[in-house]
């Protein structure tokens, strides 16, 4: 509050409007960060749907070419690695499934002996392939990694499925590339916002697609989203945020897909919006409404000044300049304020009030004054008159006539007259009376 003292009282005044304007300001803060977690926790919910969707159709693919590999895995030439007969069978389901790179059939020690594509008998060997070697091991269903297809030279993701005879020994594997450029597809079925991105990644991480392509994120190349070696099925989806290979902020959203709960996601699956993109209406209802709040502060902010000024400031200025005034010794001084009932009004009032009685207690003591000074010219006067009657005043001892300053003789009579109020009646004691006047006698000696 000290800090406060120094200031005017339109200052006072300002700040305090401005301080009126904080709760208002806090409430379109709340309000604003609250409507953008809203707009972002439904952007996420929008993420979710639309990667369970891309989910639904990769799973979708995974069931139909496991149904395949099963299909062709109970076919008799490929259970007697007949090359002639799976060569022409398995070309003719890759030109009714053009997803595909290619189909191959290895023996057991990995030769490759049919494809679905022209190739040189004996040239190929896949027993250092990890597929290969995860599905003798497995004896199941395999998904691989991302790869060229050693016979058809095409980048895909390879699937893989054990063959066996009747006695359950294994004869064969089965191998289906899927061609990562069908992914295109899944873009086109999707509306994805301007800005956004989509990416699938095999189980190390690797690169599989991505929307929009960029030179700089090519297929193949590792794709830095959440580690999945620790990942259960039951974790199976997750969000993020962060900057993208591209530069861009974004939320992501990320899925996963397994083949088995014993072993981690074959594939990921990632959606990011950006989140400028996500917040951008919020931040816009947000910015206009804290423009909003300014201009009304502003407005406030001159009414404040003006009319303050005309309501309180000059009224206090006023009263503050008569005071100085009384304060010099001008009584008669006045408001000349109306003396409405506010409190500027009975301030008002009171002060007129009061320099009324300053006024009249002034004029009283100016009559006082004026009083007292004439009482002390008179007493000056009689004093001077009664001082020249002082001292030793020469009187005749016979006519008793009194000697002036001047020199000339006055009847003692006279002389008082002229030197004090006193005045003289004539009249005769009785001794007198009695002396001058023997023949009236006097029944009382106090009457003549």
């Amino acid at each position: 509050m000290k800090l406060l003292t120094p200031l005017s009282i339109r200052r006072k005044l300002l700040l305090l409007v401005s301080a009126a304007v904080l709760p208002a300001l806090g409430v379109i803060l709340y309000t604003g960060i609250d409507n953008r977690n809203e707009k972002i926790l439904s952007a996420k919910r929008d993420l979710v749907l639309l990667t369970q969707s891309i989910a639904a159709q990769q799973e979708q693919i995974v069931i139909g070419i496991r149904q395949t590999l099963m299909t062709l895995s109970l076919f008799s030439g490929v259970k007697n690695l007949d090359a002639e007969s799976c060569n022409k069978l398995l070309s003719s389901i890759h030109k009714q499934n053009p997803v595909y790179s290619s189909i191959g059939a290895a023996s057991k020690d990995g030769n490759i002996f049919a494809a679905s594509t022209p190739f040189i008998p004996g040239s190929i060997n896949i027993a250092d392939h990890e597929l290969f070697r995860d599905t003798v091991r497995e004896q199941d269903f395999v998904a691989g990694e991302y790869g060229t297809g050693r016979v058809s030279g095409i980048p895909a993701i390879a699937f893989a499925y054990p063959v066996f005879d009747d006695g359950r020994r294994l004869r064969a594997v089965l191998v289906v590339g899927f061609r990562l450029d069908s992914y295109q597809r899944f873009i086109t079925e999707v509306d994805l916002p301007e800005g956004s991105v989509f990416s699938i990644a095999d189980q190390k991480g690797v690169t599989l697609y991505r929307y929009p392509q960029d030179e700089r994120i090519s297929t193949g190349t590792p794709n830095p989203f959440l580690p999945i070696q620790d990942l259960r099925p039951e974790s199976t989806e997750a969000f993020s945020e962060r900057q993208g290979r591209d530069g861009v902020y974004r939320i992501y959203a990320h899925k996963w897909l397994w083949l088995s709960g014993n072993e981690p996601p074959y594939l990921s699956i990632s959606v990011g919006i950006p989140k400028s993109l996500i917040t951008r209406k919020a931040d816009i209802e947000l910015l206009r409404n804290l423009v909003l709040l300014f201009f009304a502060l502003l407005l406030s902010l001159i009414a404040a000044s003006f009319f303050g000024g005309a309501i309180i400031v000059r009224p206090i200025k006023s009263l503050a300049d008569k005071t100085l005034q009384i304060g010099r010794g001008q009584a008669n001084v006045r408001t000349q304020l109306a003396y409405k009932r506010d409190e500027l009004g009975q301030l008002a009032r009171s002060f007129d009030d009061m320099a009324v009685s300053l006024d009249h207690a002034d004029n009283q003591r100016k009559v006082a004054e004026d009083q007292r000074e004439a009482l002390i010219v008179e007493l000056q006067e009689a004093l001077a008159k009664i001082k020249s009657l002082k001292g030793l005043l020469p009187i005749c001892s016979s006519c008793k006539k009194i000697r002036t300053d001047k020199g000339s003789w006055e009847q003692i009579e006279v002389y008082i007259r002229d030197r004090s109020e006193a005045d003289f009646s004539h009249s005769i004691c009785p001794e007198c009376a009695e002396r001058l006047y023997p023949e009236h006698k006097l029944h009382d000696k106090g009457e003549k």
